[in-house]
């Protein structure tokens, strides 16, 4: 200790005191919820304790790594990629002595303007840097520390340090090695810096217990800019869920030491790579003449390099990290669903190493995965996530004179789009779900008891509410009124549709409901429109089904259109869309219902290919461009019949309930049968037959959507074929 002391400013007391209480914390470093440790920014704090992704990043990349703008920029587009994947970004750096884990802009931009001197801290480094109150960026070795402390499970960098040529005589070997030996941490990189001993490295990273794998179509180790660095991989894994399968097994074993996940340099960037290693080596032989050594190497080289290719050198390093950011956070997500389902996903569904590859084919045999959509892909929906408040009167006759009824109060979750998602998710399908929630009570709620739902595209916003909507129903289970605070459906904005555009364009349908923002279904519009991926339309109640406008003035050519109104919403939309203004719809009954339904989803074929227009009790009708036998269109490459050509017009009676306990999801849960046998290329008539089982069920229900939905492609003894209404 004495030495340690050496090293500080003379009758800096406080210091060596600082020195002394963080080197006697426990595992030799620092401990949570003291103010010389660390601190865990609230998104990360809030992340971890929801069990949902988070990566971490290293500092050293903007204190040392690149200039500054380049630097900031990457730091911030890396944690964008991050969150376009469903997790939270966690940048480790130090401030002042204080341990960040998470860092605002605002402190990305201090270490990046280098507004104090920063120092490149490692594990060993700590302790005096955080005593001395200074800046640092935390090195592959410091960030594990921080991560493995604050129970982040993936970090993410460019590359890590290992064995330096010659080290076999001088030991000079990366604390990086130790540390991933020491932090059960994934580590996700483009392999070890080219400008090393791979071979020796690789050896040292076994000596410490470390798995190692490659993620790709090869088994060969990378090395920054190489995707070859002549060595082979101990495993390989293709595809991040099986990376995800190896980090969860890593994880549940309770493993001491690290796993590295190498990803080699993207296919397009590979030829500017071999450029690259050539001034690589250039560098390394100039720093060996010029005696640089220790932690000076890599920024020496990697500026001598940016020198020596014009710039390449920086473009393709910040590819590289985005690269790998990209895959980290996939693997974070799918590891952070592997603990919440408790390993359900996580056997592999390729090789993981040479010996699996082997017995593959008979895992699959023995354990086919089912596909509900039928080899169709993974639908999307847009719109709104709900706590429902559903207040239950068993009084006959409601007073609405302040006066206490009797009942029943109970917390569930809604809004359509969630909904949808939900019964589509229970049904197999599990579609990507766009949606905004906030950071508080009940957006925790809302995701942790819907595990089975995919999260990944939903924001959550730390300064709105997540949206709640309380219900009457009556004795007879009808609803009476609501009261909804949906501000935050605001933040499911054109920005979040785009930033999920990959989502959509490769769905075979993209469901939204009318929560969703004029401006952002106008978004969705145009993305379908250009990909032929058709739209599905939830008008959702009377006040928002006129936004179908906004998915009809999207661009010269609207997307495929499907929609699902009620009665009362069909005429809002044929008022709204064109110049008719019939007679209200919820005055007329039996026959005369019909009929209307009829002409006016019949005049709306001008707009929509399709509409499927829910009665209650008098069943449900499809109107449609082509007839009732012919295929409907899915996507990507849909393409719509043309309007004014023949139609049909099909009306399904229904089969009464014995058991009513709340419609407010039946309309929901119709929709998803129906899409479910759609997307398994069913006929309209059994796409119906689905929806009305589900819907059935979930009237017996008191939740919007059952626990347990079946379906049965099995004829209905009971239930009536549907009759042509055409005029």
């Amino acid at each position: 200790m004495g030495l340690l002391f050496q090293l500080l400013p003379a009758g800096t007391m406080q210091a060596a005191i600082a020195v002394r209480r963080v080197l006697g914390a426990k595992a030799g470093l620092v401990r949570l919820g003291r103010h010389l440790s660390m601190q865990v920014a609230p998104p990360v704090a809030e992340a971890l304790r929801a069990g949902d992704a988070v990566v971490a990043l290293e500092s050293t990349i903007i204190t040392h790594g690149m200039p500054y703008p380049q630097n900031l920029e990457t730091a911030e587009r890396v944690e964008e990629i991050i969150r376009e994947q469903g997790a939270v970004p966690a940048t480790v750096g130090i401030l002042g002595g204080q341990l960040h884990v998470g860092l605002s802009r605002a402190q990305m931009e201090r270490l990046a303007r280098h507004e104090r001197p920063c120092v490149k801290t490692s594990r060993r480094d700590l302790p005096c840097v955080m005593a001395k109150g200074l800046d640092g960026g935390t090195t592959v070795s410091g960030t594990l520390v921080a991560a493995a402390r604050a129970g982040i499970s993936v970090f993410v960098t460019g590359g890590v340090g290992g064995v330096h040529r010659g080290g076999h005589r001088t030991m000079d070997v990366s604390a990086d090695l130790i540390d991933l030996g020491r932090a059960p941490v994934c580590c996700v990189c483009a392999g070890v810096k080219s400008i090393l001993d791979v071979g020796r490295t690789l050896e040292v990273l076994e000596t410490q217990g470390v798995c190692v794998v490659t993620l790709g179509e090869s088994d060969r180790f990378p090395a920054f800019f190489t995707s070859d660095s002549g060595h082979r991989s101990p495993h390989h894994v293709t595809t991040c869920s099986e990376a995800a399968a190896v980090a969860y097994q890593h994880s549940e074993l309770g493993l001491e030491s690290g796993l590295l996940l190498a990803v080699p340099i993207p296919d397009q960037y590979r030829a500017e790579g071999r450029s690259i290693q050539a001034a690589i080596e250039q560098a390394v032989s100039e720093a060996e003449q010029q005696g640089v050594s220790g932690r000076d190497v890599t920024p020496f080289i990697l500026a001598r390099v940016n020198e020596l290719t014009g710039g390449a050198s920086l473009q393709a390093n910040i590819h590289l990290v985005e690269n790998n950011a990209l895959h980290g956070a996939k693997v974070a997500v799918e590891l952070a669903e592997l603990k919440r389902n408790r390993g359900k996903r996580g056997r592999l569904e390729g090789s993981v190493t040479r010996a699996a590859a082997q017995s593959r084919d008979k895992v699959q045999k023995d354990d086919p995965a089912p596909d509900a959509s039928g080899g169709r892909g993974v639908p999307t929906v847009i719109g709104g996530s709900i706590v429902d408040f559903v207040i239950k009167t068993t009084d006959k006759h409601l007073q609405m004179d302040g006066s206490t009824h009797r009942g029943h109060i109970a917390q569930s979750y809604g809004g359509v789009g969630r909904n949808v998602a939900d019964a589509l998710s229970r049904l197999g399908h599990r579609p990507h779900f766009v949606s905004a929630v906030g950071r508080d009570q009940l957006g925790l709620a809302v995701i942790a008891n819907n595990p089975h739902m995919d999260w990944r595209c939903v924001d959550r916003r730390e300064s709105l509410c997540t949206a709640s909507y309380a219900v009457l129903v009556d004795s007879t289970g009808s609803v009476q009124f609501g009261v909804g605070d949906m501000d935050i459906h605001e933040a499911i904005t054109p920005e979040l549709v785009e930033r999920h555009r990959a989502s959509l364009v490769s769905s075979p349908l993209v469901v939204t409901d009318a929560n969703t923002p004029s401006p952002s279904l106008s978004a969705a519009a145009r993305l379908c429109a250009a990909a032929g991926v058709p739209i599905w339309f939830e008008p959702t109640d009377l006040r928002k089904a006129v936004k179908s406008a906004a998915l009809l003035t999207a661009g010269h050519q609207p997307p495929v259109l499907y929609s699902s109104p009620n009665a009362a919403e069909l005429h809002t939309m044929l008022t709204a869309l064109t110049p008719d203004r019939p007679g209200a719809f919820h005055l007329l009954k039996g026959d005369q219902l019909l009929d209307a339904c009829r002409d006016a989803s019949l005049r709306l074929l001008e707009h929509f290919h399709c509409l499927l227009v829910t009665m209650g009790t008098n069943g449900v009708m499809i109107s449609r461009r082509g007839g009732r036998s012919e295929p409907l269109p899915l996507g990507p490459g849909a393409r719509a019949l043309p309007a004014g050509g023949p139609t049909s017009c099909v009306h399904y009676p229904v089969t009464a309930a014995s058991n009513v306990v709340n419609v407010s999801g039946a309309g929901d849960c119709f929709n998803a049968g129906f899409i479910s046998g759609l997307l398994a290329g069913l006929a309209q008539d059994r796409c119906v037959q689905r929806g009305q089982q589900l819907a059935l069920q979930a009237v017996a229900c008191a939740a919007a959507v059952p626990d347990t939905l079946q379906l049965s492609d099995a004829p209905e003894p009971h239930q009536a074929p549907g009759v042509s209404r055409l005029p």
